[in-house]
């Protein structure tokens, strides 16, 4: 199957890896892909190794009509049997190109985000008539999409994976030494992380008031990373400073050391307002990290409460305290959590489930034989 990707975004960063892990899947099958990327942007890099053959596209904007009209004279040179649009705006773009002519091959669409789209006449055509079929990636991004008035039979659920081998063997416990010790952390310290960008979403600033409300024991201490960057960091950095007692938290903006700060942590949280399904939290419950997590978006899919970790409402400090405050005072209870939150990572949310699933769906879509 010959197939095209595009993506529009210069600074796409939700689902980079997982479309990374995608790609790379749909080539060791032997399928032929193409990709169409916006101008500027950073992906271009990360896909070099694979060996893809990429064509660049200046898009101005979601509208671009200029570009809509390059877009499908590539659509014409190409000659796909299915053509995937990667991203938001290459969704946009690629509705407008598939306007112009009635002659394409099926387009799928990835969903990501599962706030509300809104029921209008465009967005019910770039959903339903632009596209033959959509992929959310949680069971909330799908629901969104329905309200839509998209048929139920053209939206299809496939979990965005990680890659479970790779986190698997983070909580050794040599390798859970060297890495606290590459952290700075001493034998008796605390350390809780949270990876995510530092947007209002994000709901940092009601974590930093649950850790404000947390009882450390005592001759310990709490160490806190925030790991990513974002327009809130300035502000999070001013509450994080008025926090007093054995705390410590650090806000360093991106890191390029997830991995150890995993095999390091005691626990993890996400207190996001809303979100589509949370890769950092499958990474977290992947390498088998206790982990918190409010009851949103695609994040409700991800943890059993109270077996494979701990859910929360939104915008509320004093639960999140109380749900952080057990996993620290029975760390037992909490370990178990995170063993069977890996397990769960294994069977539900690996790159190489999400990789299958999205090649059945491709062939059914495009009618082409494995």
């Amino acid at each position: 199957m010959r197939i095209l990707h595009v993506l529009a975004e210069r600074g796409f960063s939700g689902g980079e890896n997982q479309l990374l892990a995608t790609l790379d899947y749909l080539r060791s099958r032997g399928h032929e892909q193409v990709l169409v990327l916006g101008s500027g942007g950073r992906f271009q890099e990360h896909v070099q190794p694979l060996g893809l053959e990429t064509h660049s596209l200046k898009i101005r904007h979601n509208y671009d009509v200029v570009a809509a009209g390059h877009l499908r004279r590539c659509f014409r040179r190409i000659a796909p049997d299915l053509i995937h649009f990667a991203c938001s705006r290459s969704h946009k773009i690629g509705a407008l190109a598939s306007a112009f002519g009635r002659t394409l091959p099926p387009r799928v669409v990835t969903r990501r985000m599962d706030y509300p789209i809104g029921n209008t006449p465009f967005r019910r055509w770039i959903y339903g008539r632009a596209v033959s079929g959509v992929v959310a990636i949680s069971e909330e991004v799908r629901n969104a999409v329905l309200k839509v008035g998209v048929d139920p039979a053209r939206v299809h659920l496939i979990h965005e994976g990680v890659d479970t081998d790779r986190f698997a063997g983070l909580r050794d416990p040599k390798r859970r030494r060297v890495a606290r010790e590459r952290l700075g952390l001493a034998e008796s310290d605390l350390f809780g992380m949270t990876t995510a960008s530092l947007h209002r979403r994000k709901a940092h600033d009601v974590l930093l008031r649950a850790i404000e409300n947390l009882q450390v024991p005592s001759g310990r201490r709490l160490v806190w990373l925030f790991g990513g960057d974002g327009p809130e960091r300035e502000a999070l950095a001013d509450q994080a400073a008025r926090i007093h007692g054995a705390v410590e938290i650090r806000i360093p903006g991106q890191i390029d050391y997830v991995e150890d700060a995993l095999a390091a942590a005691d626990v993890f949280c996400i207190p996001s307002r809303y979100e589509g399904l949370g890769v950092a939290l499958l990474e977290a419950t992947a390498a088998g990290v206790p982990a918190v997590a409010t009851y949103v978006g695609g994040m409700k899919e991800v943890l059993e409460t109270g077996r494979s970790g701990i859910h929360v409402q939104p915008d509320d400090p004093d639960g999140l305290a109380a749900a952080l405050q057990s996993l620290i005072d029975d760390p037992s209870g909490a370990e178990a959590m995170g063993a069977a939150a890996k397990k769960r990572s294994q069977e539900l949310f690996s790159v190489a489930r999400m990789g299958r699933q999205t090649e059945e769906l491709y062939l059914r879509i495009s009618g082409c034989s494995a």
